[in-house]
């Protein structure tokens, strides 16, 4: 899965050990603890003592959009999890201190782009009663205020965590410093943090896809690469229904390794892989080593598509090899009225002068000459996406499944 809940941080982190879930216990601090019984344990450090099923998201919501760490500044009147915060979508660590970045309101976000890239159309209170049913009143649908109305979300934000102690501080948001980020993806890379997704600012008004390098001794951070140069063309994307972002990134040979969905020297879009030696030099670091043409057309860029243009979904280093996940369902590939054309993978070999020669792994047998079809088993056509990760020598793919399409089914037919 892509996303993880923040209803307990730690709680999440054993979800994704064992399941279902043990039974939740108290320690003497007042701390909620789960035994997993096989030898693993968690204590909760974001809102420890609140228990499963209730508002956590790491922060405290303030009200007019503000959030806090729980205790902040001695301010406890307003000590309620920040629901928004519902999902932790990266994460990264460095020494002591876990760095997490949060994507808000998931599925409000979904719904925001069927009522209008996707082509469906909803009458917003009933939408919101018919969530209400379907939730059991638990669906996240905005702030609101103790009367009701409508009050200004939070957006995302980048926290760190000290796993020992609990200790929490806000990095970036955009009641602090104007910087809601959406990050995606983390890795470490000479001694610093890269965070990369869509990132919000200026009051949500722009959300430019970028870089972001943290310095973990300082905290200090800035962007290194910016997906689009102006908002003018990510608003050219988005009538066009070009799903523009920052997804796959990782470390191989000695670089830092980023994907991305922005506009070629012709004013096309297209997916790309860049890759830098040097990232805190910044945009003019990155040389890009494959685009949507070089990667065999397989990337999937439009709303409309796989996991709403997912693109290169995953990369990683393994064996000496850059490997890629791509999402490469379309509307005019589907194959049939329920599923979507599942996912490829490339491998990519470093030629002596630096560029790169692509093979498809998963993909297109007759055309491109793959060893394996779309998805690998062609039974499981529903395979829209697949994250990659080394452990014990093997290359292990994790399949992530287009629930989109699902979604869509259950709430418009």
């Amino acid at each position: 899965m892509r996303r993880v809940g923040t209803l307990g941080l730690v709680a999440a982190l054993a979800a994704i050990l064992v399941s279902p879930l043990p039974a939740h216990a108290e320690d003497a601090s007042g701390a909620v603890t789960y035994n997993a019984g096989n030898g693993y344990s968690f204590e909760k450090l974001s809102h420890p003592t609140v228990g499963t099923s209730q508002p956590d998201g790491i922060v405290d919501y303030q009200g007019d959009g503000a959030v806090a760490v729980p205790g902040a500044d001695g301010n406890t009147a307003n000590n309620e999890g920040d629901r928004g915060q519902s999902y932790t979508w990266a994460a990264a660590s460095y020494g002591d201190w876990l760095y997490v970045g949060t994507c808000y309101a998931a599925m409000g976000n979904t719904l925001t782009l069927m009522n209008g890239t996707l082509g469906d159309s909803f009458d917003v209170e009933t939408m919101r009663l018919t969530l209400e049913a379907m939730f059991n009143g638990t669906f996240f649908y905005g702030q609101q205020k103790e009367d009701g109305t409508a009050d200004k979300d939070s957006g995302g934000i980048l926290v760190k965590i000290n796993t020992k102690t609990g200790e929490t501080k806000l990095l970036l948001s955009e009641s602090l410093n104007g910087v809601g980020p959406l990050f995606r993806n983390a890795v470490s890379y000479k001694g610093k943090l890269y965070f990369c997704g869509s990132v919000r600012t200026n009051g949500g008004k722009s959300g430019l896809p970028a870089v972001y390098e943290i310095d973990p001794k300082t905290d200090e951070y800035k962007v290194v690469y910016q997906g689009l140069s102006s908002m003018q063309d990510y608003g050219a994307a988005y009538k066009q229904g070009i799903s523009t972002g920052i997804r796959g990134m990782c470390v191989h040979d000695g670089q830092l390794v980023i994907s991305n969905v922005g506009k070629d020297a012709a004013g096309n879009f297209v997916s790309t892989i860049l890759t830098s030696s040097d990232p805190s030099k910044g945009q003019d670091s990155f040389t890009e080593i494959a685009n949507s043409g070089t990667l065999f057309g397989y990337p999937a860029i439009r709303y409309q598509d796989s996991i709403y243009g997912g693109a290169i979904w995953d990369m990683v280093s393994y064996n000496g090899h850059l490997y890629a996940t791509i999402c490469t369902g379309t509307p005019e590939n589907a194959p049939d009225d329920n599923s979507m054309q599942s996912f490829a993978m490339v491998r990519g070999d470093k030629n002596a002068d630096g560029s790169y020669s692509w093979t498809p792994i998963v993909g297109d047998q007759e055309t491109d000459g793959a060893k394996y079809c779309f998805g690998i088993d062609p039974a499981r056509t529903r395979s829209g996406a697949a994250n990659l990760i080394v452990y014990n020598g093997y290359l292990y793919i994790g399949e992530y499944n287009d629930e989109e399409i699902a979604l869509e089914r259950i709430l418009f037919n």
